[in-house]
This record gives C-alpha cells, structure tokens and sequence, in this order.
C-alpha cells in the first residue's frame, strides 16, 4: 500500500471504497521516458489531446514522445473504475500488446478492453510501459 507523503493517509482504502480525490490508482513507467500517474480515464498516443473525450474533458491526454512514429496519434485508451485499469486499443497502427512477468506479448483487439494487473507491461508500437497499480 502507498501512503501520500504529505498526509500520511493511506491512498488505496482496504475496505473496497473509491479513491481519495486526487491520488492515482496507478503510476505508468515509459521505458527510457518518465514516470506518469494515472488519476483517471486516460488517452494515450503522439497527439492524444485530438480525441473526442479528451476534448470533451472525461479524459486526460498523455503524450508519448515517439520520434519513430510507431505509436498512433490516438493510440490507446486506459478506463479507470475506481481501483481497476483497463486498456483499449483504439485501432492503432502498430497495435497495443500486454506480458506479465516477462512473459508473451498478446496482442489487444482493438476496441476491446483488458483488465490490466500491478506490474504488467503494455508496448504501443515500439514504446514500453509498465503498469503498476496502486490499489487493491
């Protein structure tokens, strides 16, 4: 469990309740790149800010930094509920694929979500992230 540095509160309760206003359920690592938290819905790709629910404000825009142009301009989409994290495919080009412990990559069907666990890893194209989960 994680506890925010400034409270000393717990961020992920154990009894099942939502998260705290304004802590991540989940912190993103980008290989080579920084380390992002996740507050909620969240597009991510090359200009993600051009996606409909990003202009409409019920989803951040994470921008990866891909000078290979391997990820799509709106490349994936992670739905948070409450603690869970689900990734979707948005029909990129070079697809969104998930390994666990270091295992195979599966690749997602577009348009289809999958549950993501603490420390497994999602690739968009040729960039690498992992996942870890703050909550239960």
């Amino acid at each position: 469990a994680l506890y925010s540095p400034l409270t000393g509160r717990r961020l992920a309760p154990d009894d099942g309740r939502a998260p705290i206003a304004g802590t991540p359920v989940a912190v993103l690592v980008v290989d080579g790149g920084p380390t992002i938290p996740l507050f909620g819905d969240a597009v991510l790709g090359r200009r993600p800010f051009d996606d409909r629910r990003v202009v409409g404000g019920v989803a951040e825009s994470i921008v990866l930094d891909d000078p290979r142009r391997c990820v799509s301009r709106c490349h994936a989409f992670l739905r948070v509920d409450r603690w869970r994290v689900e990734a979707i495919d948005l029909g990129s080009c070079n697809g969104t694929s998930t390994s666990v412990d270091g295992g195979p990559w599966s690749s997602l069907v577009p348009g289809i979500g999958h549950v993501l666990r603490d420390g497994q890893r999602l690739r968009l194209g040729r960039i690498g992230i992992a996942v870890h989960l703050i909550g239960r």
